[in-house]
């Protein structure tokens, strides 16, 4: 406990805490995601002035583009999630 009676995270019972885990099991994932993110925008920005050639050019670029926002969003509430764990833990802030 803190000085204030708190319990501390580590103190509380896991069935009140979410299953973070459950997103990312490997933590290292969490950087291919953003590689593979980061490869979809360079694929996306290759396309510009190319997209209305034809119908299967626009699925491909909406496809990326839908992938790559699924990824970035999944990485942004994994981060944010940690970051409100442990507010003075630098890793996720950094993340």
């Amino acid at each position: 406990m803190n000085n204030n009676g708190e319990k501390t995270r580590a103190e509380i019972s896991s069935e009140f805490k979410w299953n973070i885990e459950a997103m990312y099991p490997d933590e290292s994932q969490v950087s291919v995601d953003i590689s593979s993110a980061m490869e979809l925008g360079n694929k996306i920005a290759a396309m510009q002035g190319h997209i209305m050639e034809s119908p299967a050019t626009l699925l491909k670029l909406l496809n990326d583009y839908s992938e790559a926002i699924r990824l970035i969003e999944k990485v942004f509430v994994y981060t944010h999630m940690r970051h409100d764990e442990d507010n003075g833990n630098a890793k996720y802030t950094e993340m």
